[in-house]
């Protein structure tokens, strides 16, 4: 996020990190989504349990490709949630400032860190969810394709279940996405302080601690503590976007048994899952989800301050012709 870049700059780098980090942790999402989401068979025993087997038997079973699943709808996602997220968050922050400047009314950072963080991710998950819903149906898909491509399935799924039914489990999103950003935004900001303090204390690490190291470090632990907060809600917002009467009817469909919890209202849900799986169906997948949490929002705060670099390299040639 840079308050030197045009509101189009900002836009774009936020889009191009979306795309590229979710390029590469897609099959990390795959198998996260198949893992929250399985059924126990009889005595207990979970079709994917470890990571690297359970990423073997995917790719024996269905082929390489099959880590990628639903990886179009994901990336329209990842671009447009990146593009609105960031977008939204340096308005907010601006905003903010301009509060500071022209009213005199200083907010702690921390607190617009906090507050600009949580709105933008609100808004970006209220903007894009119908492709975050799709994302799921197709990655939990086997050899059976019932849905083939975005348009198909949009249409597929307002058929046989109403257009309401694209927004499934948005409830749980919006309120885990709130305390996602905002805890993620609020600990990389701390992290990256206590690192910039670590390396003014002791200059000689400066040059091993370069800006995407450190962007990279702080992202990662932001990652770790909010994805640990959100997990539970997460574990609902896919439960309730594939079942109901449509997992019944195409159960063949699944490459797993899903787990059966026909409620789609929030506390129901919640009371389902407690009752069937008890606490630890809240953290399903709890393994992959945190790797790829670390890994994405390192990720994410890494390809965003090089976009931001980019950007800036390009404002100063720029201006270096116009002189």
């Amino acid at each position: 996020m840079s308050n030197e870049l045009s509101n189009l700059q900002n836009t774009l780098s936020g889009a191009v990190t979306g795309f590229l980090s979710g390029v590469l942790t897609a099959p990390l999402d795959v198998l996260k989504i198949r893992m929250q989401l399985q059924k126990s068979t009889n005595g207990g025993v979970l079709k994917y349990n470890h990571i690297l087997k359970s990423i073997i038997r995917i790719c024996r079973e269905e082929g390489i490709k099959a880590l990628w699943k639903g990886n179009i709808a994901a990336q329209y996602l990842s671009i447009s949630y990146g593009a609105v997220q960031f977008y939204i968050y340096e308005q907010s922050m601006k905003g903010f400032n301009k509060l500071r400047d022209e009213k005199k009314y200083p907010i702690p950072y921390g607190v617009q860190n906090f507050v600009s963080g949580a709105i933008s991710g609100a808004n970006a998950v209220i903007a894009t969810y119908p492709f975050d819903f799709l994302r799921t149906r197709f990655a939990t898909q086997g050899n059976i394709h019932l849905y083939r491509n975005i348009p198909q399935a949009t249409y597929l799924v307002i058929k046989n279940e109403g257009i309401k039914s694209l927004y499934k489990g948005v409830v749980p999103s919006v309120v885990s996405i709130i305390p996602y950003i905002g805890t993620s935004f609020q600990t990389h900001s701390v992290a990256l302080d206590y690192i910039n303090r670590f390396t003014d204390k002791y200059p000689k690490t400066k040059k091993y601690l370069n800006d995407g190291t450190k962007n990279f470090i702080s992202g990662g632990v932001a990652g770790i503590l909010s994805k640990c907060v959100t997990m539970p809600l997460d574990n609902m917002r896919k439960v309730m976007q594939v079942n109901g009467e449509i997992a019944k009817r195409y159960k063949d469909v699944y490459a797993i048994e899903i787990q059966e919890n026909n409620s789609t209202k929030f506390f129901s849900c919640m009371k389902n899952m407690y009752h069937t799986e008890g606490i630890k169906g809240f953290y399903k997948g709890i393994k992959p989800s945190l790797i790829k949490s670390t890994y994405g929002t390192a990720l994410t705060f890494f390809l965003l301050g090089e976009c931001h670099s980019a950007c800036r390299w390009y404002n100063k040639q720029k201006k270096l012709k116009e002189e």
